[in-house]
């Protein structure tokens, strides 16, 4: 079949697949070649060209030769064969061109807008100031903190009397300091060895500049026993002072009664003259009595001194804070101002819409007509009075007064000028019978040079002689501080707390820190 002729180069719509043609019993037919597809040209309207017709079935053999794409014919198929091969797909017509898009019309100008007429004059007055708030009531003072009892404490109170005496002509002496501020020295004492003359002189001593402070002699004495001087006035003491308090022996003199590691009794203490607490060393004498005494003591003399000063039992905790008073009331909102008068400028009309015509260029718009003028301010309300002050609040309770049965131990642990050093049993002290069954109730330490860094320094306390820590959480002091009370509190064990007549507490220091020097720890036992 022949292609209709359409315009140059469009190609055809593809023609249908003939009929399949009966089986053959010849061989397959070659395929003919496809017809050469003609080039694209311009596009256009679509292309008239008709499919051509689909050949005739052959006759059973093999299968006729494919026809030409396009214009040539399809074979006729074989009869009983295979499928005769598909025609060629005709050319696609092309497209037509596409006209121009019409031109749009041209926008008629808008008309120009009305001038807008001036805001009147008239304003609105400004609201009156809120009334001033009354002020809170007064906070009722804290209540007073309790008050701390006076009690006396002799060094050696409780001590069994000495039985072992020696002879000589000494000034003998035991090293001594005060444990808080405002204690009082009310009596001096010493234990007259039997045979021993009368006549003796009690002087104290301010250690550090080997100054006498004053002097007092027995009026009367016994044969034998203690002999006490009343110091009236008192004698104020501070506890920064290392004092000595000596007396001299004519004849005869006692040794070795009291615990050669010192004694603590409530605010008084003996004092080791170096920082290990070794045997005598918070005793001295000199070969001549009346001189203040420079030679470490082997034993103990007995004399001693009574001081009276706070009983050593806590502070009452501070009386509560009295309620606050209640706040006085508001004060009253002064009026609102009158408003002022609206202005009777009215708005200019607007100008009409001009009409709308083919698009185009669009129209100039018209001029904002003016903004009226602003109203003036109105007067300021007056000012509403002030709300009367609330009442004060009630005085708080006083606290309670602390107990008076504490002791309390100050532990000088380490030199004023030397690093501290880690390390157990750097100070051993021995419970005597005055602590018996107590237990450890407080505790906390001080240094006079604070660690620098690698801190903070741990501190535990040790009983040898059961062979337990008494804390569960150590004392400790952060770097840059100077005391443990602005560090974690410690915890003290309640099942390793208690100490008994001749237990020895042992100071172990864990965590040394860097250049922290003259530790002191402080133990409570009530």
């Amino acid at each position: 079949m022949v292609a209709q002729a359409i315009q140059p180069g469009a190609t055809g719509p593809t023609g249908p697949t003939g009929p399949a043609g009966a089986t053959g019993a010849g061989v397959t037919g070659a395929t003919g070649p496809s017809g050469p597809t003609g080039p694209s040209g311009p596009t256009g309207p679509t292309g008239a060209g008709v499919t051509g017709a689909t050949g005739a079935s052959g006759p059973s053999g093999p299968a006729g030769a494919t026809g030409a794409t396009g214009a040539g014919a399809t074979g006729p198929t074989g009869p009983t064969g295979p499928a005769g091969a598909q025609g060629g797909t005709g050319g696609t017509g092309g497209v037509g061109a596409t006209g121009p898009s019409g031109a749009a019309g041209a926008t008629g100008p808008t008309g120009p807008a009305g001038a807008t007429g001036a805001t009147g004059a008239g304003v609105t007055g400004p609201t009156g100031p809120a009334g001033a708030t009354g002020p809170s009531g007064a906070t009722g003072p804290s209540g007073a903190t309790g008050p701390e009892a006076d009690a006396e404490y002799p060094l050696y109170a409780g001590a069994t009397n000495p039985s072992v005496f020696s002879t000589g002509s000494f000034e003998l002496g035991i090293r001594f300091s005060t444990l808080v501020e405002g204690g009082m020295l009310t009596a001096v004492s010493f234990y007259k060895a039997p045979g021993e003359d009368d006549g003796h002189t009690l002087n104290l001593w301010d250690e550090e500049t080997a100054t006498l402070i004053d002097s007092w002699a027995t009026v009367s004495e016994t044969a034998d026993g203690w002999q006490e001087v009343a110091v009236t006035p008192p004698l104020a003491l501070d506890p920064d002072t290392d004092y000595m308090i000596s007396v001299n022996s004519n004849t005869d003199w006692t040794n070795g009664a009291i615990s050669v590691l010192g004694r603590v009794n409530g605010i008084v203490a003996t004092r080791p003259e170096s920082d290990i607490a070794a045997a005598g060393t918070y005793s001295a004498f000199h070969d001549d009595a009346g001189s203040m005494p420079n030679q470490q003591g082997a034993t103990d003399y007995n004399v001693q001194v009574t001081v009276e000063g706070p009983a050593v039992g806590p502070k009452g905790d501070p009386g509560a804070a009295g309620a606050t008073g209640p706040t006085g009331p508001a004060g009253a909102t002064g009026p609102t101002g009158v408003a002022g008068a609206t202005g009777a400028g009215v708005t200019g009309a607007t100008g009409p819409t001009g009409p709308t015509g083919p698009t185009g260029p669009t129209g100039v718009t018209g001029g904002t007509g003016g903004t009226g003028g602003a109203g003036a301010a109105g007067a300021t309300g007056p000012t509403g009075p002030t709300g009367p002050a609330g009442a004060t609040g009630p005085v708080g309770a006083t606290g309670p007064t602390g107990p008076a049965n504490a002791r309390v131990l100050q532990l000088k642990v380490s030199a004023d000028d030397a690093d501290l050093t880690t390390g157990d049993g750097k100070l051993t002290v021995v419970i005597d019978a005055t602590l018996n069954g107590l237990v450890l109730s407080a505790c906390a330490a001080a240094v006079s040079d604070a660690s620098s860094a690698g801190g903070p320094i741990s501190i535990q306390i040790h009983n040898v002689t059961d062979g337990v820590d008494m804390l569960s959480t150590p004392i400790t002091i952060d770097d840059g501080e100077f005391t443990s009370y602005t560090a974690a509190a410690p915890v003290i064990n309640p099942a390793t707390d208690d100490v008994a007549t001749g237990d020895r507490i042992r100071i172990d220091v864990d965590d040394a820190g860097t250049d922290a020097r003259g530790l002191i720890v402080v133990l409570q036992f009530a």
